[in-house]
């Protein structure tokens, strides 16, 4: 494509985004539910790996991945017990809250799929919700704070 139709080109992408009023209120794509799925899969299956591999001191399993990867838990904790349950309080910890985010975007998306227009909504679904009672936000924020605190404690200090 030359310059010149490129840019008659983006002249008239611009003049269709212009002309659409409903364009000014699409979130930016960051912001949208196929975004939030994506990032919170790729964290829970990063999060399911890394949990096996910390808990992989079973035998059967022990050769199943010794075979992928360099296992370290048989050596990790007798040499940091304390730094070792710390990454593995915190995995779980993280683990639990990725679960809980999708559970919640696919309960709201099924319910909301249910009524009529029948499709997805493009904006991601906010956490918490504006309608969680003071226990639910409490819990969730709980839950955030041990992340927090898990994920940046510093056993050596």
């Amino acid at each position: 494509m030359d310059p010149q139709h490129a840019a008659e080109a983006v002249s008239e992408i611009s003049t269709m985004v212009s002309g659409d009023p409903y364009l000014e209120y699409q979130p930016a794509f960051a912001y949208s539910l196929p975004i939030q799925l994506f990032v919170g899969g790729i964290t829970l299956t990063l999060l399911a790996v890394l949990l096996m591999h910390l808990l992989c001191k079973f035998d059967d399993l022990h050769r199943v991945f010794t075979e992928l990867m360099v296992v370290t838990t048989q050596y990790h904790y007798p040499l940091a017990p304390l730094n070792y349950c710390l990454q593995l309080s915190s995995i779980v910890t993280v683990f639990l809250s990725v679960l809980v985010k999708i559970w919640f975007v696919l309960d709201y998306s099924a319910k909301s799929a249910d009524k009529w227009p029948y499709d997805l909504d493009y904006i991601a679904v906010s956490i918490p919700p504006k309608s969680w009672t003071v226990a639910q936000d409490a819990a969730w924020f709980l839950l955030q704070a041990l992340n927090i605190g898990l994920s940046n404690v510093c056993p050596w200090s």
